[in-house]
């Protein structure tokens, strides 16, 4: 798949993530995170998929997407980023070269918040019995969140957890393709 094929993937699943959400339809989100994780598997850069989304003809909204969409999407290719990272999924060029692009800024706000869910997941907690509230403590010193601010972790933590099922599926998937594993003698 090339870079600009994979622009377009992330520009159409993008703007349909985000008409889906609200109702809880989480397809398009998959396939967001699924195209962000070809541009991770090749290699690609946050930088480089966002020069090639600069470059994509598609405009699935109807329009220009506004800078905060632009913002929003960078931080959600980001996530999947950081996430494929964590639990060190591979890539070409190496596992950490591709999550390395992701902006320091994002790094900074996001790597705790995605180590944590992933071992959220890894001690078996669902979206459904992970609180946001458990996850992210914050300092007690600090100003406490508004509701756009609750709103964007929670869906940041969606897309984290999408993220792992995502990488499970396709793990189930491929090994279902595989000839069933003859039994072990003496059981």
């Amino acid at each position: 798949m090339t870079p600009s094929k994979i622009a377009l993937l992330l520009e159409r699943s993008f703007v349909a993530a985000c008409k889906s959400l609200a109702s809880g339809y989480v397809d398009e989100l998959k396939l967001f995170i699924v195209s962000s994780k070809a541009g991770y598997e090749r290699g690609l850069t946050i930088p480089q998929l966002k020069m090639e989304l600069k470059e994509c003809p598609s405009e699935s909204a109807g329009r220009p997407l506004a800078q905060e969409e632009v913002d929003l999407r960078a931080v959600w290719m980001s996530l999947v980023y950081l996430t494929l990272e964590n639990v060190r999924h591979p890539a070409s060029g190496g596992v950490g070269e591709a999550g390395a692009a992701v902006e320091a800024e994002i790094r900074k706000q996001y790597t705790t918040f995605v180590y944590d869910v992933v071992n959220a997941h890894k001690q078996g907690f669902t979206l459904q019995t992970l609180k946001l509230e458990e996850l992210a403590r914050s300092d007690p010193e600090d100003k406490p969140r508004t509701q756009l601010e609750t709103a964007i972790l929670s869906q940041c933590m969606r897309l984290v957890m999408l993220t792992l099922t995502v990488l499970e599926e396709e793990k189930l998937a491929g090994d279902e393709t595989l000839p069933p594993k003859p039994p072990i003698k003496g059981t």
